[in-house]
């Protein structure tokens, strides 16, 4: 028990602040709305032991709820606003709990001699939590809302005014579906930013090596020739001379030192080893979500170009599966060296379903590890998608 409101709580909190903000700020709107219309309609005190006060109480809570819940899911849904079918269910028995109360309210209302134009306006709220639910279960609740309040407004509102309490449910159900389809949108965007954050690093790093490569072989093929004819030419000076001064013995000696020099300096150049750990700390650092990990075991940072691309591409697999299809706030890379080979564990905690499918990124995945020789394994878990590769260390 104690495990799962661990992981309800860090979903929770995982909620931009900007979001927060502006689904309180609705919510008090809401809220100021409703109270409006109590006092509109009782004019007592909304803390009052009636059953008109009871009833505003049981819709303020019920409103609160459903749309706290439906910040919870939508915030850690995937890009294409899908919900697992347990949260949807939840969320429409919330949302017509909240249909019950508001109609409940405004039917309480319905037998004083009060303005029932502008009480009813609280009959359009129930429908912005619903922005969760898929279109089916929106339009069922928001069907269900308009035909409740029709049969027993009927005789006391225009035909006008219903139609327009109709409009505005579905005009709430709009707003609040843009503003998590916006909040979506630009964590996908804070994703490919990091990515191309990440891969302007490792492109950097690519130059680099190309520009020390050439530095090498320049210093191998010129520096390296002149320096060895240089020293041929002292040894056979020396062969000759039968006295040789000091100096032609020493000047000898630097020269072979120079050419020693040259080669370890032109071997150290042509390095082709990417420093992976840099990109990665990238990558993490640029990713609001989910939470990036990166751990080593008697690994330096730096491999092989081949070896980095794969893993680095993996990554980027891992967490773009994240945002798009799971609900994971957590995500950890770790990656083991032996003399055999580098093993990569990617985890996450999210809700992936029960099946999986690969489509063109696993597949492009798992056929790029294949090119190395490699192994991919992919299980799908009660705490998360586990995806873990081997690469030959060669």
């Amino acid at each position: 028990m104690r495990k799962h409101l661990e992981r309800w709580h860090e979903k929770f909190v995982a909620v931009p602040t900007y979001l927060m903000i502006r689904a309180t700020y609705l919510l008090v709107l809401g809220f100021a709305i409703i109270i409006g219309a109590y006092y509109e309609a009782f004019g007592i005190s909304p803390m009052s032991l009636t059953k008109e006060g009871w009833s505003l109480l049981a819709f303020l809570i019920l409103f609160c709820v459903s749309s706290m819940y439906f910040l919870r899911i939508g915030a850690n849904s995937d890009l294409r606003l899908r919900f697992s079918l347990p949260r949807q269910l939840l969320l429409l028995v919330l949302s017509l709990l909240t249909s019950l109360a508001a109609n409940w309210f405004v039917f309480q209302a319905s037998q004083y001699p009060v303005n029932l134009y502008a009480i009813c306006f609280v009959l359009m709220l129930p429908a912005t939590p619903a922005a969760g639910l898929t279109w089916p279960f929106a339009a069922l609740l928001i069907a269900f809302n308009s035909v409740l309040a029709a049969s027993y407004l009927t005789d006391s509102l225009s035909k006008g005014y219903l139609l327009q309490i109709f409009s505005g449910q579905l005009f709430g159900f709009g707003l609040f579906r843009t503003m998590l389809s916006e909040f979506q949108q630009k964590s996908l965007a804070n994703h490919r930013l990091a990515e191309l954050l990440a891969t302007q690093r490792m492109l950097k790093s690519e130059v680099e090596l190309d520009t020390r490569r050439r530095i090498a072989r320049d210093l191998h093929d010129e520096l390296g020739h002149l320096s060895t004819v240089v020293s041929n030419n002292l040894e056979r000076y020396l062969h000759t001379e039968p006295n040789p001064s000091d100096i032609v013995i020493e000047t000898q000696e630097l020269v072979q030192r120079l050419n020693r020099q040259i080669r370890n300096l032109s071997a150290t150049l042509y390095d082709t080893c990417f420093d992976l750990t840099a990109s990665l700390q990238t990558l993490a650092e640029h990713t609001k979500k989910p939470e990036i990990q990166i751990t080593t075991h008697n690994f330096s940072g730096r491999c092989g170009a081949n070896v980095a691309e794969a893993i680095f591409r993996a990554s980027q697999e891992a967490i773009t599966n994240c945002i798009k299809h799971s609900n994971a706030t957590k995500l950890a890379i770790h990656i083991a060296v032996d003399d055999e080979s580098y093993r990569v564990e990617i985890k996450d905690n999210g809700t992936n379903g029960k099946h999986l499918s690969y489509g063109f990124g696993l597949k492009g995945l798992v056929q790029r590890i294949e090119n190395l020789n490699g192994k991919t394994d992919i299980q799908l878990t009660s705490e998360g998608c586990n995806l873990t590769f081997a690469i030959p260390n060669q």
